[in-house]
C-alpha cells in the first residue's frame, strides 16, 4: 500500500481507519523514509499513521453511536402515534354508537 496515485491512497487510508494491519503499512512507510534518508518525514508520517488511526476510530464509534441512537429514538417515536392513533379510533367508535344510539 501506498500514496503513488489517489486509488492507492483512498485504499491506503481506509486500511489505516479501518485498523486491518494498520501498523505494517506504517512501518513499511517509516522503513523506506528512513533508507531515502528522510529522518523529518520519517517521524512525520509516525505520527500521521497514529492520528489518523485514533482519530478514524473516533468517527467510527461516533458514526456507530449515532445510528444506534437514533434507532432507539424512531422506535420511541414510533409507540407514542400508534397510542394517540388508538385513542382516537376509540373516540371514533364511542361517538359512532352514540350517534347509532340516537337514531
Amino acid at each position: 500500500m501506498n500514496f503513488d496515485n489517489s486509488v492507492n491512497s483512498f485504499i491506503t487510508i481506509f486500511i489505516v481507519i479501518v485498523g486491518d494491519d494498520w501498523n505494517s503499512i506504517m512501518y513499511d512507510h517509516y522503513r523506506v523514509l528512513v533508507s531515502s534518508g528522510l529522518y523529518g518525514s520519517a517521524y512525520f508520517s509516525l505520527i500521521f499513521f497514529i492520528v489518523l488511526f485514533i482519530a478514524g476510530h473516533f468517527v467510527l464509534l461516533n458514526l456507530f453511536l449515532a445510528i444506534l441512537l437514533s434507532n432507539f429514538e424512531m422506535t420511541a417515536d414510533d409507540e407514542r402515534p400508534q397510542d394517540e392513533q388508538d385513542e382516537l379510533y376509540r373516540i371514533k367508535i364511542c361517538c359512532l354508537n352514540a350517534r347509532i344510539a340516537l337514531s
